[in-house]
C-alpha cells in the first residue's frame, strides 16, 4: 500500500466504517484532539486509513448497529479494516482490555462472571450458587471495603 493508497476521504470512511458521512463529522468535530488530522489534496479532505483504524479501535458499535457477523464488542476499527481488508495488528481481546469498563454489563458479566463459574462447576450448573454469586456481586458492587476483606481472606470464599 502506497501512501496515496491508505488516505481515503470522509465518505470513504464512513463507507469503511459501515456509518453515514455525518458520522465521521461528528467524531471530528467531538474529539478534535484525538481525531486523525486531516491532508489536504485538491481543496479536498483525505485521512490515513491507519490513523484511522487505530482511533477506531477505541469505538465499540452499539449492539443495534452490530452486523450479522458482529459480536458485543466489535469496534468500529474492526468493521473498517474488514471493509478496507487491512490486517489488525492487534489481537480483538487486546484491543478490546483498555474499554473494558465500557462494555455492556451483559458482555462483562459473560465474560468474568458467568463463563468462569460454568468452566469451574462444568455440567452441575450454577443454578444452586446463584443466590450466593449474585449477592457477592452486590457486595462488590456496593462495598468496596467489605468487598477488600472479602477477597483479602483465604477461608474459601
Amino acid at each position: 500500500m502506497t501512501a496515496v493508497d491508505d488516505m481515503r476521504s470522509r465518505a470513504e470512511v464512513a463507507h469503511a466504517a459501515g456509518v453515514a458521512p455525518p458520522a465521521v463529522s461528528n467524531w471530528a468535530r467531538r474529539h478534535p484532539e484525538e481525531f486523525p488530522a486531516p491532508t489536504y489534496a485538491a481543496g479536498r479532505e483525505y485521512y490515513s486509513a491507519p490513523a484511522l483504524a487505530a482511533w477506531l479501535d477505541k469505538r465499540r458499535i452499539p449492539r443495534n448497529a452490530l452486523r450479522g457477523d458482529e459480536t458485543v464488542g466489535t469496534t468500529y476499527g474492526q468493521r473498517f479494516r474488514k471493509n478496507l481488508g487491512l490486517s489488525s495488528p492487534v489481537p480483538v481481546e487486546t484491543a478490546l482490555e483498555p474499554e473494558t469498563k465500557e462494555m455492556e454489563t451483559e458482555a462483562i458479566l459473560t465474560k468474568h462472571l458467568w463463563k468462569p463459574l460454568e468452566d469451574l462447576w462444568g455440567s452441575t450448573g450454577i443454578g444452586g450458587s446463584l443466590e450466593p454469586v449474585l449477592s457477592l456481586l452486590l457486595v462488590r458492587g456496593s462495598d468496596i471495603r467489605q468487598w477488600a476483606q472479602l477477597t483479602a481472606t483465604r477461608s474459601g470464599v
